[in-house]
Parts: C-alpha cells; structure tokens; sequence
C-alpha cells in the first residue's frame, strides 16, 4: 500500500469516527430509536481502538459491552481491574484514555478496587458495574471520574468494608457478568449461581436484596438446569433453567438472557413477574432441551455451524427493541437477527467477523479455515478490520455497532445504515 493510501485510510477513519463521536447516543446500549439499523456480512470496522495517543497497548483483556454516556466511551478491563473512558474519539487508534481502578467509600478515605470489571451499564447519570473476580456489583453515585471522589455502593456484601455474602443467597453473588436496565429495573447475571436476579427499582443503597429471580424457584436454589429444584443439574435444559448466563438486555417491557451453558438466547416477550418464569422463544437452539454448540444438523455432533447455532457465546448481547446482536465468542463472530423472533430456532440474517455461517475460525480474513483446511490455519491468520476473535461485546449506539473484539484487546466500531443491503440484492 502506498503512503499515499494510508494517509487517506487513516484520515477516513478519523472523518468516521468523529462522525460515531458526534451522533452515539448517550446510554448504555441499543435503546429504541424507532428504526433499525442495518450491517452487511463481513463488514469491515469503520474504526479500530487499540492503542492510546502514546502508543502502547490500550487493553489488556477487555470484556463485555461497552457504553456510550456523559460524552465518552466507556470500556471494562477485566484483565487490568480498570474501567476506561475515552474523551476523544477523533483519532482512530491513537486515543486519550482515563482510568478509574477503585470506588471511595469511608467518606471517601479508602478504596475499593474494581476486581475483574466487566460490562459498564448506565442508569441516568449513575453507573453499575459487574465485579467478577470479588463476585460483586458497584453503582456509582454519579458519572464517575478519574482521580475524582467516586462513590456508591455495593451489593454482594453488607458493605465495602464487610465479608462477601453467602453465594447462594439473595444477596450474594458468584462470578456476576452483566447488569443491564430496563426502565427503572435492574437486572444482573449472576452467572455461577446460574441464574438471574431482578430489583424492581434500582437500588440506592449497599445490599439491598433482589425481588426475584429466574433460573430458580428461589434464593438459595443455584444448581444448572434444575427444573426440579432438588439441587442437582437435570440431563437436560428446560424453558425456565439457565446454565452460566452472562448477559443481559431489557427495555422494561421484552428481556433476553444469553443462557451461555446452553448455547443459547431466551426471549421473554413480556418482562417476567415472579420467580422462576418460562421463556416465550429460544435462538441457538431447535428446541428448550437442546443444549449443543453448533449443532445446526440436529445430530448431536456439535460440527456443523449455521445462522442457527451459538457456541461459547460469552457476554455480549444487545437488543434496540426490533433487532437482536449476540456475541458468538467460540464461533469469532457477531450475530445479528432483523426481526424479533416469532418462533424457536430462528436463524440470524447478518454475521461480522466471517462471510459465512459456516466458517468459524479467528482473524481468518482469507477464510480459507474450513475444515478440510484447518491444519493449515492459525499461523497464517490475522487480524483486519473486518476479523474478530472470541468477542464479548456487542453494544447498538444510534446507527454504529461497537464490538468488544477481545481475543485482539481492542473495541470495533461498525458503521451501519437505514437500509437493509439483503432487501436490495
């Protein structure tokens, strides 16, 4: 490529992501705006956030959706404990990023590290944040800032000061991965007590208990797929078990849970009321007692990918209301349904990250890895903008996609339009 043509790409990506910069909406994820927003199969990023302004290595390992609020893109580093908010997305690769590692509490003399933070979530101007690695969830009091007075509360414990609950109890949780809004409810997986929790209002202060939870008949039910509720995990899944959920969406009205374990996405048409409710559909999956990865053949060989199937998908999911995107970690690729689904099963329309439903490798930007051709990939695969590798994120803001790509440590941000490219071929 000639320098002439690099100085053009990267003065493009900078006219883009400036345009993503001045037009994201403010919030947490794919709010209804009234219209869809449409990709192509793989579709190049428009932009790639991957180093700061002093060119080092700007993540570690990060994790989970990403949120775009208070005029800034804010980023979970699960692998460096941090939470980081750019001010400046003009420069593709090349930005400015603020780093918060604790929450204040004692009046704000001591701090509270923020151990394994994923998933950033935005209620108005207060901010929660899942804590995996000290198996709790923090809400600031306000946007928070680095070097500022940053204080909230804390669930999964009386207090910052105080002993982790009890696992398996309505207040404590196991390896939390996602906490997500729905009008005024909050809703947190809590993935190693495979289940979900749900809190009416949101909270205001530490170790205020859920209201009810699904995956289970109570609070101190957290086996696997126990649709019995004797404690054990059952042989197969039901319509109302989960198994290491991990993500979230509700706009108070529908709710999706990415029921990991299962290679699978529930779908409750109308926010359930009570605990241990039934699910309305399922996508990755024929049926609500199949469990396999990538069993697009219905044979049990889990070796046949399609729009269909899901494998390892881990934490990212996204929803506008009429669109559903799911990050389908294990296959390296985004998923994304056009039309909310009337029936089980129903097949994706989009994939970013391959150009096919059938190729499943990382950074395969020659998609050359089938597999009669697999021993041949690996080595000489690599990351472009339009390859992913085991991402975690998947977040709708206004007519741009951000992935969080992170088997490559860096955000994506796709661009998207008003029209759908499968109507028009």
């Amino acid at each position: 490529m000639s320098m002439t043509a690099i100085m053009t790409m990267k003065n493009t990506t900078r006219i883009i992501a400036a345009a993503v910069w001045a037009t994201a909406l403010a919030g947490c994820g794919g709010e209804d705006t009234g219209q869809k927003t449409y990709f192509s199969n793989f579709q190049p990023a428009s932009v790639q956030l991957s180093q700061t302004a002093a060119g080092a290595d700007a993540f570690t390992a990060p994790q989970g959706n990403t949120a775009m609020a208070a005029g800034h893109l804010w980023v979970a580093d699960t692998g460096a404990d941090t939470l980081y908010y750019s001010d400046d997305l003009t420069v593709s690769d090349g930005m400015n990023l603020n780093a918060i590692d604790s929450i204040q509490y004692n009046n704000g003399s001591s701090d509270y590290p923020l151990s394994g933070a994923q998933s950033p979530a935005f209620y108005e101007e207060r901010l929660a944040l899942a804590l995996s690695g000290s198996h709790a969830l923090v809400i600031f009091d306000q946007t928070p800032e680095a070097g500022g007075d940053n204080r909230g509360i804390i669930l999964g414990a009386g207090g910052f000061s105080s002993a982790p609950a009890a696992e398996c109890s309505a207040r404590g949780f196991n390896n939390p991965q996602s906490v997500t809004f729905g009008g005024d409810k909050m809703i947190v997986a809590d993935t190693d007590n495979n289940r979900v929790l749900i809190w009416n209002s949101v909270p205001q202060a530490s170790a205020t208990a859920p209201d009810y939870v699904l995956g289970q008949n109570g609070f101190t039910y957290c086996s696997a797929n126990d649709e019995d509720q004797d404690g054990a995990q059952d042989y197969q899944p039901a319509n109302r078990t989960l198994n290491h959920p991990t993500a979230v969406w509700s706009d108070g009205d529908k709710l999706l849970v990415l029921d990991s374990g299962n290679n699978r996405v529930l779908v409750w048409n109308q926010f359930p009321d009570e605990n241990f409710m039934y699910a309305d559909q399922v996508l990755g999956q024929p049926d609500f007692v199949t469990a396999y990865a990538n069993d697009g053949a219905h044979d049990a060989s889990e070796d046949d990918p399609a729009s269909t199937t899901l494998s390892g998908a881990v934490s990212g999911l996204d929803s506008n209301g009429k669109q559903i995107l799911v990050a389908d970690s294990g296959n390296n690729r985004v998923l994304m349904w056009n039309n909310w689904p009337q029936e089980n099963g129903a097949g994706a329309d989009i994939v970013l990250g391959q150009s096919s439903f059938k190729h499943i490798f990382a950074n395969d930007d020659e998609q050359h890895c089938a597999d009669e051709y697999a021993s041949i990939c690996g080595s000489s695969n690599r990351e472009t903008l339009r390859t992913l590798n085991h991402p975690t994120g998947v977040a709708l803001q206004g007519d741009y996609l951000v992935v969080t790509d992170s088997g490559n440590q860096r955000v994506l941000l796709f661009s998207g339009n008003a029209n759908n490219p499968l109507e028009e071929e």
